[in-house]
């Protein structure tokens, strides 16, 4: 294109650029800027990147720097750094600045013209990402469904690019806020468990929840079941089992759904039947016919789950963002997303440090939930340093990438049965006293940003993938 529009004189040009792009708005903005620089405080996120012009964009980077010294941006002090610029000299020099002010707007209306360059920019960044897309689409052996990850991850960072929205000064909509709090438009969802939804107030939209746990201390089933407790109020729940397959996963929700508490599990008598159980065949009769009825009323909630290995985070917000779109056409409410677990999603940048990678993916996670517009529940490890200590119940520091997820979790709820180490006890009497305490868990609320750090205690069948109320359930400390 010539040298913009005849250096303000503007006519269009005889072979006009064809990309999306708005060169008075681009001048008006500047001359606004140059006249008051106090206009550069409302542009909100624009960049020296989404003008269109090379020449603007290095002169609002200038003025920027220049004002970021407390010194006004005068178009003498311009010149005399631009004076060598070829495309400086070619728009008139010192006369095109000068002309920038003379024309230049109210500075009341920099934001506006902000607005319009970072939608031309927007405009442009889709237009070679559809061109990039179409390309790969013909060339790529890359399968389709990657392929499309891939571009929905690079519409999200473009998104999250072209945010430019000003934070909210903190009173002006507070008493609004308290009159909606009073309303209960800000309660949580309900998670199936009174004995934490009565220390969080439910699960809140964006909000990231870790469950950690040793290897077998019942991580999966606490993970299920608050999954089940969220889908069994019409809120959708995405799994991503990462470890289990899906036909597991299936079992433990039937087992649960079939749970009696009056029934006491025994393979010979039937009672309630075990996910193991469900998985092998085995049971009475009268068992399988309330599995069956368990398995109708798991088809009716809106639960899924992929057991794809190898996804990255970017995998996971691209695939539960399709499939939350898709429950929301539906008339289902999104509910959660639930991540067995952390610690085997894929990087997407791998470096020579396990703990590095994981840290990184736990520190998106918040990013996810925000962008899915649903809580994220991660089922997470908690490390071996527990088994050389006396008192064997985990801590914040138990957590592997603890420093990671302390950060950024809502909440951090650490589970512990005495069951599991005395029934791993060699000392006389232990084995007796496991069976006492086998349905005895312990939920020790580490971190809450809505409520008390506290322990809590609640009935577990780990066998029928259980977890349920006590009657008189409550802090233990």
């Amino acid at each position: 294109m010539s040298r913009l529009v005849a250096a303000l004189d503007l006519r269009p040009d005889e072979t006009p650029d064809l990309a999306p792009h708005n060169l008075e708005a681009e001048q008006a903005l500047l001359g606004a800027i140059l006249f008051d620089a106090n206009a550069l405080d409302e542009l909100g996120g624009l960049q020296a990147l989404h003008f269109h012009e090379p020449f603007h964009a290095r002169l609002f980077e200038a003025i920027r720097t220049i004002a970021a010294t407390g010194l006004r941006p005068e178009a003498i002090a311009l010149w005399e750094r631009f004076k060598l610029d070829p495309a400086m000299l070619e728009l008139g020099g010192l006369r095109y600045l000068a002309d920038l002010v003379d024309r230049a707007p109210p500075a009341i209306t920099a934001p506006t013209y902000a607005s319009v360059i970072l939608d031309t920019s927007l405009r442009r960044d889709l237009i070679r990402l559809a061109e990039e897309t179409a390309f790969a689409a013909r060339r790529e052996p890359l399968a389709a469904l990657d392929q499309l990850a891939r571009v929905e991850g690079s519409l999200t960072e473009l998104a999250r690019s072209g945010d430019t929205a000003k934070a909210t000064p903190i009173g002006l909509d507070a008493l609004e806020t308290i009159e909606a709090a009073r309303r209960g438009e800000f309660a949580g969802a309900p998670v199936g468990l009174q004995t934490i939804e009565r220390v969080t107030g439910g699960i809140r939209q964006a909000d990231v929840w870790f469950i950690g746990g040793r290897t077998s201390i019942g991580k999966s089933v606490a993970g299920l079941c608050l999954g089940r407790g969220i889908a069994e109020n019409g809120r959708g729940v995405m799994m991503f089992s990462l470890e289990m397959p899906r036909q597991e996963v299936q079992a433990r929700l039937i087992a649960d759904l079939a749970y009696d508490p009056e029934a006491r599990y025994d393979a010979a008598y039937g009672g309630n039947i075990s996910y193991g159980e469900l998985l092998k065949g085995r049971g009475r009769p009268d068992v399988w016919d309330k599995a069956r009825s368990a398995a109708r009323r798991l088809a009716e909630l809106p639960f899924v789950v992929t057991d794809a290995g190898g996804l990255t985070i970017d995998d996971i917000r691209s695939r539960a963002l399709r499939q939350m779109r898709a429950w929301e056409k539906a008339g289902v409410s999104r509910g959660a997303v639930l991540i067995d677990h952390i610690g085997l999603v894929r990087p997407v940048r791998r470096t020579d440090s396990k703990a590095a990678d994981t840290a990184d993916t736990v520190n998106e996670l918040k990013d996810v939930a925000k962008q899915i517009g649903v809580p994220i529940i991660a089922l997470v490890q908690v490390n071996r340093q527990t088994e050389n200590r006396t008192d064997k119940r985990p801590t914040l520091a138990d957590l592997n990438w603890s420093g990671a997820i302390e950060q950024i979790a809502d909440l951090v709820c650490l589970l512990y049965r005495d069951s599991y180490y005395l029934e791993r006890s060699a000392a006389d009497g232990d084995w007796d006293r496991a069976q006492e305490v086998k349905h005895e868990l312990d939920l020790l609320i580490a971190k809450n940003r809505s409520g008390p750090i506290c322990n809590l205690k609640a009935f577990v069948d780990v066998a029928s993938n259980v977890i349920r109320d006590l009657p008189d359930a409550g802090v233990l400390r």
